[in-house]
C-alpha cells in the first residue's frame, strides 16, 4: 500500500515520483555526506555554530534568507520562521550549492510525517494543499469546498534593515569601464566590502584564540600527570615542614 491515499472511498496513487511528475521536477539526487561544519560555515560566512540541531535565521547571508522565505513557503513549510533546523539548513546549502534534491521525495516525506502526527491527535495544519489537491484531482477526486488562497512571501523588516552577514558583493562596473570616475568608485566599493569581511575574519579568529587558551588551562588543569605532580609537592613541602618542626 505504499504511495496510496485512501480518500471517500477510493485509492488514490500518491507518491514522490508523482510529486515530481507534477511540478516537472526530477527524482535524480546527488548523494553527499554533509559536516555540519560545512554547512554552518557556507550559510553564516562561518560566524555561528550549531545549536541544539539549529541556528538563527538572523544569522544566515543575504542569500540563503532568502532561499530560507522561499523554502517555508514551497518546500519545507514550518511555523518556526525565526530558526533553521538542520533538515532545511541541508536543503538550503544544497540548493545554494547547485547539488541536485529529490524535492518529490522530500515533500512526500513531510506529508507523510505529518499524517503520522495527525494519528496522534497533532493539530499541526495541513501542508501543500494545493499540490495535493492538483494530483488527486487529477485522478477523478471532485469537491465542492472552499478553494485554499496561496499565501504570499512576506519579508521581515530584519531582511530589509540588512542585519543578515552581507555575501552579496558587487559584480563588476556597470557602467562604462574605461571610465576613471566609475572606476574609482567601484574599487572604493570593493576596498570598503573587502575591509568589512577582513574584520569579521579577525573577530572571529580572536574568538577561537580566546576559547582555544581557556581549553589549553582546562586542560592543563585537568590531566592526571599534573595533579600527581601537585600531590607528590604537597607532600614533600609537608614532610619538610615536620622535619622543620622536629
Amino acid at each position: 500500500m505504499y504511495g496510496k491515499a485512501y480518500l471517500i472511498g477510493k485509492f488514490y496513487e500518491f507518491n514522490p515520483e508523482i510529486i515530481n511528475n507534477h511540478l516537472g521536477t526530477t527524482s535524480e539526487e546527488q548523494g553527499v555526506q554533509l559536516e555540519s561544519e560545512q554547512v554552518i560555515q557556507e550559510l553564516t560566512a562561518g560566524n555561528v555554530s550549531f545549536d541544539k540541531n539549529k541556528i538563527k535565521a538572523a544569522s544566515l547571508t543575504s542569500k540563503y534568507a532568502i532561499l530560507q522565505k522561499i523554502a517555508l513557503l514551497n518546500w519545507m513549510p514550518s511555523l518556526h520562521e525565526t530558526t533553521v533546523k538542520w533538515s532545511l539548513a541541508e536543503l538550503l546549502y544544497k540548493i545554494g550549492k547547485g547539488i541536485k534534491v529529490n524535492i518529490g521525495d522530500i515533500m512526500y516525506s513531510q506529508i507523510t510525517n505529518l499524517a503520522e502526527a495527525e494519528s496522534s491527535e497533532s493539530k499541526a495544519s495541513l501542508i501543500f494543499p494545493n499540490l495535493i489537491y492538483s494530483i488527486l484531482s487529477k485522478q477523478g477526486l471532485k469537491s465542492h469546498g472552499p478553494k485554499t488562497q496561496v499565501q504570499t512571501i512576506n519579508t521581515t523588516m530584519k531582511l530589509r534593515k540588512g542585519g543578515h552577514q552581507n555575501d552579496l558583493k558587487t559584480s563588476i562596473p556597470t557602467e562604462d569601464p574605461t571610465n576613471q570616475k566609475v572606476l574609482l568608485k567601484y574599487f572604493e566599493k570593493r576596498l570598503n566590502e573587502l575591509e568589512n569581511s577582513e574584520k569579521q575574519i579577525l573577530r572571529k579568529h580572536m574568538e577561537i584564540k580566546e576559547e582555544k587558551a581557556e581549553v589549553l588551562q582546562w586542560l592543563q588543569a585537568l590531566k592526571p600527570n599534573n595533579r600527581e605532580e601537585e600531590d607528590k609537592t604537597e607532600e614533600t613541602q609537608k614532610n619538610d615542614q615536620e622535619r622543620s618542626d622536629e
